[in-house]
């Protein structure tokens, strides 16, 4: 079964899930008790060319003691190659960026294992508490030259595979 939600960066959430009609009872259950919440990544604003910015989300799992499960992020609206790239509304400049599951920002984060949409990068695998479980996604960009002012955006599906 997939539950997936919308997981925008600078934009608002769209929560969602899917569950497989072939499933039996106790994966409804199971499935029905699993909850999402998502705090989109903002880099906040943005001025000096060729500087890096860092960011950070959050996705909170609520999934039962012991369930297994991961978390995988796509490539966004505009991917490239083996980054992501916010875009400016009414524009079409954008700025390279990715995610990643750790602090450094050394391990990127996508959906290979699952979709194959963002094949340079692996899903985030995790067990369920029965309780709120936070986990922090990490943004990473360098601001190229020369880019209007403007306000750049990406939205990133976040699927959770249990």
């Amino acid at each position: 079964m997939i539950g997936r939600t919308l997981f925008p960066l600078l934009l608002v959430v769209l929560l969602g899930s899917v569950a497989d009609p072939r499933a039996g009872a106790d994966t409804l259950a199971a499935f029905t008790q699993v909850g999402v919440s998502v705090a989109g990544v903002d880099f906040g604003a943005i001025y000096d060319t060729a500087a890096t910015y860092f960011g950070h989300g959050t996705i909170v799992i609520t999934a039962p003691a012991g369930a297994a499960f991961s978390i995988a992020l796509s490539g966004g609206f505009h991917p490239d190659g083996d980054h992501r790239n916010l875009q400016r509304i009414g524009g079409r400049e954008r700025i390279p960026y990715n995610l990643y599951s750790d602090a450094g920002c050394t391990i990127p984060w996508g959906d290979s294992d699952s979709s194959a949409t963002f094949p340079s990068a692996r899903s985030v695998m995790g067990l369920g508490m029965g309780r709120d479980q936070p986990i922090t996604t990490y943004g990473k960009l360098t601001l190229p030259a020369l880019l209007p002012a403007g306000a750049y955006t990406d939205s990133v599906t976040v699927s959770i595979l249990y």
